[in-house]
């Protein structure tokens, strides 16, 4: 298992990418670290490409964990990195523009190059 912990610029919190072939003993490993409980269903873990959570510690910080597998496609990458940026947004209570999308693209792509690098390290 590969954690990597990233601080997430101008929204706060952080982004944790966990690159792992078992999600099941990842997860576990995470929920025993942190004191939080992420998943109560383990069997959604065995079947799935990609998953995320966010959570907040014990003394209240803000975080976000993305859980791929070593192959994973750009596509499901995008899909749990829109989640994250979901999150963050609600975090801080902020409404998406149409008019203005860019600050939504801005981070959707800063999620998606970190998942990636966690990948390809």
């Amino acid at each position: 298992m590969i954690l990597k912990k990233h601080r997430i610029p101008i929204y706060g919190g952080q982004l944790w990418i966990c690159v792992t072939r078992s999600f099941v003993k990842s997860i576990d490993q995470i929920e025993d670290a942190i004191d939080v409980k992420l998943d109560e269903s383990k069997e959604d873990l065995r079947k799935s490409a990609a998953m995320s959570y966010r959570f907040y510690t014990p003394d209240g910080q803000f975080r976000i964990l993305i859980m791929v597998k070593p192959i994973t496609s750009i596509g499901t990458i995008a899909h749990e990195a829109l989640h994250a940026v979901n999150w963050m947004f609600a975090h801080c209570g902020i409404q998406y523009s149409l008019k203005n999308d860019e600050p939504q693209c801005y981070i959707l792509g800063w999620v998606v190059d970190k998942v990636i690098s966690a990948i390809y390290e």
